[in-house]
């Protein structure tokens, strides 16, 4: 009869479907200590560094005042977290101008001042039903967002003894090079100085088409670090200067602060490395005349000590192992 048959058949396709999953599941298992164990040597390298600073006074206060500098400017609403598109107020000299059902309309927008007509122009705010769904339109906003962002870190750097890092000279194998780094102050007067920054460049196209599907289901509107720069301090308290200057500035949106000096915050996840990370919105007057202000940037706050032990051969293990946990 068929359908014992089929009946018999039932147990066996169900013990192959389990041994299919458990197989997987320690392949995984064993993809993320391997991963582990190579970042293993430099989580140790961190984690001393981390240590030293957790045994100094001075250091574990500077780190709970930035905790709670944090505390006053982090607004996290998840809902608000994506990347959306721009909703803009209707100019009525567009709409209603240019209809010739409506000559005194045509009169009465006329006596709006110059200025006026520009205000309605720049009217713009976040359109929360409208997710960003298309990858060139990020990239293209990212790109347009680039040179603004690259101006706003150098105002903080500025204002809170902020370093950048400078390229690696000629003959040096990048991927071991000791990084090295330059105050701001001392950059912007110096024009060799001033062509040797390593800005932080627009993410990837393949790491980004890897991170949205690996992590985010291909929804586009969660990738947040395609627009990036960093700025390097010589001691938590500069950074929680920074971090104040960046809640109190006028043309910034924060939407989400991840404080990795956070005492709680253990080393196993974030594989030793420890900064900040802000997550904002540039709402500056041409970020608005481009219709940018709705794009999220990144922005990583790092301690010097920490940043000098991290090369280009470091960040590629670090990213094999964010891989490995589908980050």
């Amino acid at each position: 009869d068929d359908s014992d048959g089929m009946s018999a058949s039932l147990p066996y396709t169900g013990i192959f479907f389990t041994g299919v999953g458990f197989t997987a599941f320690l392949f995984h298992a064993w993809i993320l200590r391997r991963s582990a164990r190579k970042i293993e040597h430099d989580r140790g390298r961190y984690d001393t560094v981390w240590n030293a600073m957790l045994a100094d006074e001075r250091a574990l206060k500077e780190i709970k005042e930035l905790c709670h500098v944090i505390s006053r400017i982090s607004k996290y609403r998840p809902a608000q977290l994506r990347q959306f598109n721009h909703k803009k107020i209707v100019d009525p000299m567009v709409q209603y101008g240019q209809r010739k059902t409506a000559p005194f309309l045509n009169r009465a927008l006329s006596w709006v001042s110059t200025s006026r007509q520009e205000q309605f122009r720049r009217a713009v705010t976040v359109n929360l039903h409208d997710p960003v769904s298309c990858l060139d339109q990020l990239f293209s906003q990212a790109a347009g967002m680039d040179l603004i962002l690259r101006s706003k870190v150098q105002e903080w750097a500025s204002n809170s003894r902020g370093c950048f890092p400078l390229k690696v000279r000629n003959g040096q194998d990048e991927r071991y090079a000791t990084p090295t780094f330059a105050r701001w102050e001392d950059i912007k007067s110096d024009p060799h100085l001033r062509h040797s920054v390593k800005w932080g460049q627009i993410k990837g196209l393949d790491r980004s088409i890897e991170k949205l599907l690996r992590s985010y289901g291909g929804d586009v509107s969660l990738l947040l670090d395609i627009c990036r720069q960093c700025i390097v301090f010589d001691d938590i308290r500069d950074i929680s200067k920074c971090v104040s200057l960046i809640g109190e500035d006028p043309d910034v949106a924060v939407a989400r602060v991840k404080n990795r000096f956070d005492p709680d915050v253990s080393s196993h996840s974030t594989a030793g490395y420890r900064h900040v990370v802000l997550n904002l919105r540039v709402r500056s007057d041409m970020s608005k005349t481009l219709a940018l202000e709705t794009h999220v940037c990144e922005v990583q706050l790092l301690l010097k000590p920490f940043a000098e032990l991290k090369d280009e051969a470091h960040h590629g293990r670090y990213i094999g192992f964010r891989n490995a946990r589908g980050e």
